[in-house]
């Protein structure tokens, strides 16, 4: 496993996006690669909403007439980035 660590820790300090998502509080060398390697090209995503639906961290919502209901998160993308 220290091998493992030691080569992602290597990986971050040469990957410029991967420096810059480290700098957000709780974001360390292996959230940063998970996020860099399963989004790859995040241009595609026209927001930082859109992103999150493709994690599938979006709330369900239940609508009929005037009632809305937010329910828990869908789970309905990439379970690496949830994870």
């Amino acid at each position: 496993m220290a091998i493992y660590d030691k080569s992602i820790d290597e990986l971050a300090e040469k990957d410029e996006t991967m420096k810059l998502l480290m700098t957000v509080p709780g974001v360390g060398p292996v959230t940063a690669a998970v996020f860099v390697f399963v989004v790859r090209h995040w241009e595609r995503f026209p927001s930082g909403r859109a992103v999150g639906a493709y994690a599938g961290l979006v709330p369900s919502l239940y609508s009929s007439g005037r009632t809305h209901r937010l329910g828990r998160i869908t789970k309905m993308g990439s379970r690496q980035l949830r994870w």
